[in-house]
């Protein structure tokens, strides 16, 4: 069987995969009517940055924040801060082959999802030891993410 990918490698540290997702999620061009995202590819490569920062967060992916130490040395606690049903919402948005997604479309407030999000993320940030900033491919601080947060 072919292989259709290869290992590039791009990633040093685990804080660079963090900058990359963060960024994505911040710096996506929604195309927006009010509050509401519209066009469909914006909204589902939002959503899928959105789903890797949530479960980093609530510690349910491979990478998650409790494979990070705080100032004192201890594992960083999960934060759950989304509903199981807002994530299956998701996941559903995000699995074209759903029947449910026929049946039921939805709108999301993108705006308010990005902010909840980020606020979470900063929180998790200001804890972890200043140590993961400097292993990375780039020297990060806080600003560097902070900056990242596109406020419109």
């Amino acid at each position: 069987m072919q292989q259709f990918y290869a290992e590039k490698g791009v990633f040093k540290s685990d804080i660079d995969v963090l900058y990359y997702e963060f960024r994505m999620l911040n710096q996506i061009p929604l195309v927006a009517d009010g509050f509401w995202a519209k066009d469909n590819a914006q909204v589902e490569s939002f959503l899928l940055h959105a789903r890797n920062l949530i479960e980093f967060l609530h510690g349910d992916g491979h990478l998650k924040c409790s494979d990070f130490k705080d100032r004192n040395n201890k594992k960083i606690l999960p934060m759950k801060f989304i509903s199981k049903d807002n994530i299956e919402k998701i996941n559903e948005h995000l699995s074209h082959i759903s029947s449910k997604r026929r049946k039921i479309k939805i709108g999301w407030k993108t705006k308010e999802f990005k902010n909840e999000i980020n606020k979470y993320f900063i929180e998790f940030l200001e804890k972890i030891s200043s140590s993961y900033f400097s292993e990375g491919n780039i020297l990060f601080n806080i600003s560097d993410f902070v900056s990242l947060i596109v406020k419109k």
